[in-house]
């Protein structure tokens, strides 16, 4: 079963933004902004929600949600948010300029791997593992493209997909691969 970890989506408000002021608009325990170790404003509505990202061209990320709907309700009230502080916003032009980025997810595969005979198995130009660097080794999949870290425990971790149900037909399709490989003598 694949489990939903973070849930990246970015977009653009197509104006700039003074990140100073908006700092000191917004509630303290809202909002932090350090130019001098990064450009970007952190932006929590709560102390568990989606941590946005907003940089003074006006284009942000919001990471940390675990579900399609906690994303797209942290991106409206972001855009409510600075709507209420003023911002001039075309919310229709926001709207679709927001999307999915990036999916990771975890899974377990549910017995140990060798990694040594897995890297050769999966094909050398598909996979990278290097286990003095790394203990996981890491495979690209084509068909759907999706990055997997694999771990010698089983674990797996899925990334680079855009969407819940590629990272599922990724899963089925690296198990389906996994058990030709697993399975042989």
């Amino acid at each position: 079963m694949v489990t939903v970890v973070n849930i990246v989506g970015a977009g653009k408000l197509n104006t700039e933004i003074d990140l100073t002021t908006l700092t000191d608009t917004i509630d303290a325990h809202t909002a932090r902004y350090d130019p001098d170790t990064h450009p970007g404003l952190y932006l929590n509505f709560t102390p568990d929600s989606p941590t946005i990202t907003l940089y003074r061209t006006g284009s942000y990320h919001i990471t940390g949600a675990t579900t399609t709907d906690e994303l797209h309700d942290t991106h409206t009230k972001l855009l409510d948010t600075l709507t209420d502080l003023g911002l001039p916003l075309d919310r229709h032009a926001c709207l679709d300029a927001f999307s999915i980025r990036n999916i990771v997810c975890t899974a377990e595969y549910n017995t140990s791997l060798n990694l040594n005979a897995l890297a050769i198995a999966l094909g050398l130009e598909h996979t990278e593992y290097e286990p003095e660097q790394f203990p996981g080794l890491i495979y690209r999949l084509n068909d759907p493209p999706a990055v997997f870290l694999l771990f010698a425990s089983g674990k797996l971790v899925i990334t680079g997909i855009n969407s819940l149900d590629t990272a599922q037909t990724a899963y089925e399709n690296l198990s389906d691969q996994l058990d030709t490989y697993v399975n042989t003598p």
